[in-house]
């Protein structure tokens, strides 16, 4: 019984790492999008180059491998 449920926690460990791992890129592309819809409602705006802001974001992932 013990065994079985060790391998159920594996397997739910893996799924939520997984599952971290999606959502990391999902929020990282939100980013990107949002910063992109900022640009170009500024050119339609007509505001000049001057006041354009550079974002810069790292994202670290780590994965655990539990045997």
């Amino acid at each position: 019984m013990v065994t079985g449920l060790e391998a159920q926690m594996t397997l739910l460990t893996a799924s939520i790492n997984e599952n971290n791992l999606k959502y990391s890129t999902l929020l990282d592309l939100k980013t990107r999008l949002e910063a992109e819809i900022v640009e170009y409602r500024r050119l339609l705006d007509g505001e000049d180059d001057s006041s354009k802001t550079v974002i810069t974001k790292v994202i670290t992932v780590q994965e655990t491998f539990v045997d």
